[in-house]
């Protein structure tokens, strides 16, 4: 699952002036905390602007937090993730959102 995690990031081009990445973390479960522990050791090149725990908040917070990149760390892609993406985008089309998940073939 890590790896899941680590490619977004490492195609995201180099800024020239080392900013980090701004990262915003969609999880429904709060008790995976190997996620955020993992992303943790990715400072200085990414900071996490936000950690939600649904989509939801994620919305109420996206303006705010200006994230380059979300994480959706959830259960399954259905009707609400695709809103909630959608929405981002018509928010922020330049945002660059991933999908992670232990068993993608799930």
């Amino acid at each position: 699952m890590m790896k899941a995690i680590a490619e977004p990031l490492l195609e995201l081009e180099t800024q020239p002036d080392m900013t980090p990445t701004r990262v915003m973390l969609v999880q429904e479960k709060a008790d995976r905390k190997g996620v955020v522990t993992f992303l943790r050791t990715l400072e200085p090149y990414i900071k996490i602007v936000s950690i939600t725990n649904s989509g939801e908040e994620a919305l109420d917070g996206f303006v705010q937090a200006s994230p380059e990149l979300v994480l959706l760390d959830l259960p399954k892609w259905d009707r609400e993730t695709s809103l909630l993406v959608n929405l981002m985008k018509q928010e922020q089309p330049e945002v660059r959102i991933d999908f992670i998940a232990e068993n993608r073939d799930e």
